[in-house]
């Protein structure tokens, strides 16, 4: 949801005609525009206003409601906006590069107050005070009435004649504290001083406040290392054949798992019939436990044998087992999933050890299918590290938070694990706060685990907090290493940082079912291709998607027990052309994909991922049904990590609550198992956030309890298992109990090698012998009356 309101910004822009200061061979080869406000796309007005969207100014900035902006034709370059106050913010650039430079066209009119300031944020701590400790130039009145700009020190510079048009560029070098001022073309300035060496660009401001002032043509551009292309690091080149699978069609056959391995099956070793399933007990009896023989309707295992003939069904002449005998026999979990043709048996740890698994395209929980409709928190880790590193306050409303949604039935939430807005270096290379980062990352997944709530974590590993750092003069700066290498290059600094978190983080929490699953980014896939049109250097779909598969990979090899998601927004609509833009190295083209285009587009992105993910809002139902077509071929299972709809009402009107329950209402009928809603109790001062997006009990109960609904109705809808009494017997009440409850060498022997959990372990001990039912019952009657004695005593001493 967030890149979503980058995706509005994300329109084709071009420099317009500036002066340009001369800059030799050696110190840069290529100009790259990092942001641009020509004001062309702006409509004139006749009145000041304060909603001149982003898209229109070529550049992310917003007016607040205070602020006061008019666009006219009377311009210094074609549209320009006369300003009387503003404080105009762009998106963090974290720009590192050999050199800078900085266009702004003014035009002052005489004023009671005349005030502009352009400011820029670097790695020095006091440059971020309010992004004004940056400030680099300045134009304002003086006593004696004129206007002048003026460089950091306050020193004057250039008068300004009232009416005039003025072109103002700044050239800065990177590791130097001076910086050049030209006017009109002329060098007025070679020396002006800033407050420290600049390491690196980490945002810039403009801020007017009650002045009458022209500004257009606003530019802050670098010169550095050159990339594959202007604006990719994608080479040109030609499409690679991708094995595109087929779409999948549900067919007569049965796809059969255990324990989320699909079973070969030759043709009559599987049957529907008779309102039921069989299988081959020649064939399933070894499959679920190698040790267990089979021959002449009888099962042998440690010198035993055990008749079973009675469970067997005569099928076109061979002996089959129901699911239901295959409970009976071994204790297995057993599922019939008629709909999707699917049979899933569950042995062992698996049975009952929280991990959410695949088998095939369907989510799996405990040996059974796993729905939900619940909620992003992805603030929690952000509260929460508040607390921990700058004294915050936020355990209550967190814990009143989880709360609530326990109480609900909600069992997970999607969590940004990272803080995406604020790095915090120390969390990866300073030991003492690494290890408090660990502390509050262990209070999060116990807290959540105190509600039992799992979490999809969100890891956001291509955000600036991984890429590459040095430290000088106690700042960490990096090394100039971008997002897009990181994604498109394994061998750069800053994927062997990615890696490192990696090593510590997944083996920290691999062993948690706290964990859902993990994720790698956030909205990925809105970053592909689109350098051209935001004049950013970005990675292409190719890349991406292969970034995706090694990430997935080298997690799995750490943590073989969760799946990883991509976190991927729903596709913009234009992936596929926008890639073959790259690849023919070309601007953005804008050309629309058809269902087939998105469909392989998706692949590319997709193709080595456990989970496909998207982010749909207000989807239609046709659409809906192509993602589940899309999951389906795929054979990975389809997580929509977040889902909102308002019908372009506000949150709090009561009309967008007729589109939120019709939006559920498709999602329910659609068949997607895994979705979490934008978003729960976001806590933040934004007043447009939490009327577009954030739901609360306080604010829009009926939302709530509309999801909540929706929740219960998918899980009754989707949770049928089509074997009667299924649940009856576990490992140790099936009819090779005795087998699953003995101990070898004070090991647990459980199906599958997998270890039952310690409260069980008195109980097998007890049954370890494979005593007759009579015998153990009267041993059992005796056990427990000392225990109970035992108890009783215990229970005593206590009180006293």
């Amino acid at each position: 949801m967030k890149k979503k309101l980058i995706s509005l910004f994300l329109v084709a822009v071009m420099l317009c005609a500036m002066p340009v200061l001369p800059v030799s061979a050696e110190e840069a080869p290529m100009e790259t525009a990092v942001h641009v406000m020509d004001f062309e796309r702006c409509a004139v007005t006749n009145g000041f206003q304060t909603e001149l969207t982003a898209d229109k100014l070529g550049s992310p900035v917003y007016l607040g409601n205070h602020e006061l902006m008019l666009t006219q034709a009377e311009s210094i370059h074609g549209i320009s906006a006369r300003i009387h106050s503003c404080d105009m913010r762009w998106w963090s650039l974290n720009s590192v590069e050999d050199f800078y430079k900085v266009y702004l066209s003014v035009k002052v009119f005489e004023s009671d107050n005349i005030d502009l300031q352009y400011a820029i944020t670097t790695q020095d701590a006091q440059t971020a005070n309010e992004g004004l400790g940056g400030r680099i130039i300045s134009i304002s009145k003086s006593s004696d009435g004129k206007a002048f700009l003026y460089d950091r020190d306050f020193n004057p510079v250039a008068e300004l004649e009232y009416g005039k048009t003025y072109d103002i560029v700044l050239q800065l070098k990177r590791m130097s504290d001076t910086y050049t001022i030209a006017v009109n073309g002329d060098v007025i300035k070679e020396d002006a001083v800033y407050c420290s060496a600049i390491c690196q660009i980490n945002a810039a401001r403009l801020h007017v406040s009650n002045s009458d002032i022209i500004i257009d043509d606003y530019a802050l551009t670098t010169y550095g290392k050159t990339y594959a292309q202007t604006y990719s690091v994608q080479p040109t080149g030609t499409l690679p054949d991708f094995d595109y699978p087929a779409h999948y069609v549900i067919g007569d056959g049965y796809r059969v798992f255990h324990n989320t391995v699909e079973l070969t099956l030759q043709e009559g070793e599987a049957l529907a019939a008779d309102d039921t399933f069989y299988l081959d007990a020649a064939k399933i009896i070894p499959e679920l436990d190698p040790d267990v023989a089979y021959a002449d309707g009888k099962i042998t295992y440690d010198g035993e044998t055990v008749d079973i003939s009675e469970k067997l069904t005569d099928k076109n002449g061979r002996a089959m087992l129901s699911l239901g005998a295959i409970n009976e026999i071994f204790g297995a979990k057993v599922w019939l999933d008629k709909a999707e043709h699917m049979v899933f048996l569950t042995t062992g740890s698996q049975i009952d050890d929280g991990f959410l698994r695949a088998c095939g395209y369907k989510f799996i929980m405990n040996g059974e299918p796993y729905y939900e409709i619940s909620f992003d928190k992805y603030d929690l880790s952000v509260q929460l590290m508040e607390d921990y590193f700058f004294g915050g306050n936020n355990l209550a409303d967190i814990e009143k938070s989880l709360q609530t949604l326990h109480e609900n039935g909600f069992k997970s939430i999607r969590v940004f694990i990272n803080n995406p807005w604020s790095p915090h270096y120390d969390t990866l290379y300073d030991e003492s706060v690494k290890a408090k980062y660990y502390e509050c990352m262990d209070a999060l997944y116990d807290l959540c685990d105190k509600y039992e709530i799992k979490v999809v974590a969100s890891l956001q590993l291509d955000a600036d907090l991984f890429l590459a750092v040095e430290k000088i003069d106690g700042s960490y700066v990096r090394i100039g290493e971008i997002n897009a290498e990181l994604i498109a290059d394994r061998t750069t600094a800053s994927r062997q940082v990615v890696y490192k978190y990696l090593d510590e983080y997944i083996n920290h929490y691999k062993d948690r079912n706290t964990i859902l699953m993990w994720e790698i980014t956030n909205e990925a896939n809105l970053d592909a291709d689109v350098g051209p049109a935001i004049s950013r250097v970005m990675a292409s779909a190719i890349q991406v998607g292969e970034f995706f598969k090694d990430i997935t990979e080298y997690i799995n090899r750490i943590d073989p027990n969760h799946l990883v998601d991509s976190g991927d927004a729903g596709m913009r609509g234009h992936n596929y052309n926008l890639l073959l833009d790259t690849l023919n190295g070309r601007p953005c083209q804008w050309i629309r994909d058809t269902l087939e285009e998105e469909y392989k587009v998706m692949y590319i992105f997709n193709h080595g991922i456990n989970v496909v993910s998207g982010h749909i809002s207000e989807a239609s139902d046709d659409y809906l049904a192509s993602l589940m077509d899309i999951s389906r071929s795929f054979d990975k299972p389809y997580y929509m990590g977040e889902a909102t709809a308002t019908g372009g009402y506000s949150m709090l009107d009561s009309q967008a609550l007729q589109y939120q329950k019709e939006y559920l209402a498709r999602i329910v009928e659609s068949g997607v198992q895994l979705i979490h809603w934008w978003d729960f109790d976001a806590p933040l001062s934004n007043e447009e956030y939490k009327v577009a997006w954030n739901v609360t009990l306080e604010t829009c109960p009926d939302t709530f309890y509309a999801i909540k609904d929706a929740n219960l109705a998918l899980q009754e809808k989707y949770m049928v298992n089509g074997v009667s009494g299924a649940d009856q017997y576990t490992p140790k009440t099936s009819l090779l109990g005795g087998k699953y409850s003995k101990v070898v060498s004070g090991q647990a022997n459980a199906l599958d090698n997998d270890s039952v959990s310690a409260e069980d372990t008195d109980d097998q001990n007890q049954e370890a012998a494979g005593l007759g039912t009579g015998a153990v019952i009267g041993i059992v009657v005796a056990v427990v009356a000392v225990v109970i004695l035992a108890v009783v005593a215990v229970i005593a001493r206590k009180k006293k």
